[in-house]
């Protein structure tokens, strides 16, 4: 008889110890699916980001000096000369200055994300090729297109309406610079040097 007294408590023992066990389980199971719920709600991602190449790699004296003259009109849509020109001509405009501590981009690559995208139509256009082409962000490239469409609306208003309609003036379907497709309505006046341009017009309405 007491030896089946003995196993009896033996059982209530190890039942005990059994469920003991399982609790701390629950409570490990519990306290592991609160700290990963704690990791998700801090982290604003689970998995590394490819970030696009930053835009810095894209150097002033390495575009303006060392890029081949074909290359750079692909990109650019004019030659160096005439760029360089239209960059002096809106490098003043406050449109490229603020407030902020950080400054803006220079304008030569502003302008020159803007004028890629004037010379292309369609997919080619598209803010995913900027972003690629260019290592800056979708908001970035439109941010640089709207400026430069404002600071070479700007300049063109200062011509006279008279002396915008003449004879130097050339379309962009017939400029060799900017091709038929891109923007609507982007138009040069070209003066009297070859490649030399006054200013470059750009409709808001077409882009």
């Amino acid at each position: 008889m007491a030896v089946a007294i003995m196993d009896e408590e033996n059982d209530e023992l190890l039942n005990d110890n059994l469920t003991a066990d399982s609790d701390l389980l629950l409570i490990s199971d519990v306290d592991d699916v609160s700290e990963m719920l704690q990791l998700v709600q801090s982290s604003r991602y689970l998995v590394d980001r490819e970030r696009a190449i930053s835009a810095t790699q894209f150097h002033a004296d390495i575009f303006l000096q060392t890029t081949p003259n074909s290359r750079f009109r692909t990109r650019a849509r004019m030659d160096k000369d005439s760029f360089k020109l239209v960059v002096d001509e809106i490098k003043d405009n406050p449109v490229f200055y603020n407030r902020s501590p950080f400054a803006q981009a220079p304008v030569w690559l502003q302008l020159a994300v803007a004028l890629d995208r004037f010379g292309h139509y369609g997919s080619g256009a598209s803010l995913n090729r900027s972003q690629e082409l260019w290592g800056i962000g979708k908001g970035t490239a439109d941010d640089y297109t709207d400026r430069v469409i404002k600071a070479l609306n700007e300049l063109s208003s200062r011509e006279e309406e008279g002396d915008i309609m003449d004879d130097d003036f050339a379309s962009g379907d017939n400029d060799p610079f900017l091709f038929r497709r891109g923007i609507k309505r982007c138009a040069i006046r070209k003066d009297r040097q070859p490649g030399g341009i006054l200013w470059l017009r750009a409709h808001e309405s077409a882009a």
